[in-house]
């Protein structure tokens, strides 16, 4: 596959991407991708498959292009506020919060390669965060650390429930003011 044509790719996995965040994996169709994405069914099926790998690659671009880079700089930073407020910070399709989990409380129950995504990608939050709460609470101890890192965790993988039930900037009150009492 030539440069063009992975670039293009990429935008159309993007565009489906967030056409699932918005409207749910469910209540996206294949014609709605198709449309939305500016393909084909042919050059669908031939690039994707099926809505499941399409689904699956879609989370794969979410994690290298979006979730890593922000670990990488929480990793770096140590700085839990401003992880939090950029993940909750609507993006250009007004989006906001976090695709593998808004996309896994609906699809991880039936969609075994999810559900497996899921747990690589809670893994790996919880190692960033065990370093960085390491980092942050040298003097607490291990049972001390280990309460935070549940805490933080807990405030992470919650944000797509309460984010679905309030506004963004009530969503990212709320976040603050949980940190505030993690940080506490």
């Amino acid at each position: 596959m030539n440069e063009q044509n992975t670039f293009i790719e990429k935008q159309a996995v993007e565009k489906a991407m967030y056409q699932f965040w918005l409207k749910g994996y469910e209540a996206t169709t294949v014609p709605d991708l198709i449309r939305i994405m500016n393909i084909n069914q042919v050059d669908f099926e031939k690039q994707f498959g099926s809505k499941e790998n399409l689904l699956l690659q879609t989370m794969s671009h979410y994690l290298d292009h979006i979730f890593i880079p922000e670990l990488e700089k929480l990793s770096h930073t140590k700085e839990f506020s401003a992880f939090f407020e950029r993940m909750l910070t609507p993006r250009n399709s007004g989006t906001s919060g976090c695709y593998i989990l808004t996309i896994s409380s609906e699809t991880a129950d039936s969609k075994p390669k999810v559900l497996q995504l899921l747990k690589e990608y809670v893994q790996r939050i919880q190692q960033v965060l065990e370093e960085v709460v390491e980092y942050r609470y040298p003097s607490l101890t291990d049972a001390e650390r280990k309460m935070k890192l549940t805490q933080l965790l807990s405030l992470f993988t919650s944000i797509p429930l309460v984010h679905a039930i309030i506004s963004p900037e009530m969503c990212l009150e709320y976040t603050r003011e949980m940190l505030s009492l993690i940080d506490s």
